[in-house]
Formats: structure tokens, C-alpha cells, sequence
């Protein structure tokens, strides 16, 4: 994208994605209760991720 904000955005897409595709793998090798659980820290990190970055660029 054309601003920092857009890339943040674009990181954070990307992140829900992987979200997403990790419960489909849990699901596909019918281990879905640890894929949850690994799918669960991977969104919390992205959405800690997210906050800063877009923090720390608007103060910038």
C-alpha cells in the first residue's frame, strides 16, 4: 500500500490467513484441540504485533 498503516493492514491479513489455515490443518490431521490452541497464541501475537506497530508509527 501507499502508507505504513496499509502494510500494517496487509501484515495483519496475512496473519489472519495463517490463523485460519492453521485450524484447517488441525482439522484435516483431526487434531484440531492442540491447532486450536497453537492457532489461539498465533492470533493473540499478531493482534500484539498490530497494536504496536500501528502505535508506534503514529507517533512517528
Amino acid at each position: 500500500g501507499p502508507t505504513v498503516l496499509d502494510r500494517i493492514l496487509g501484515a495483519n491479513v496475512i496473519g489472519t490467513q495463517t490463523t485460519v489455515l492453521l485450524l484447517v490443518i488441525g482439522f484435516l490431521f483431526e487434531n484440531v484441540g492442540m491447532f486450536v490452541d497453537i492457532a489461539i497464541a498465533y492470533a493473540l501475537l499478531n493482534f500484539i504485533a498490530t497494536l504496536g506497530a500501528t502505535k508506534y508509527f503514529l507517533r512517528r
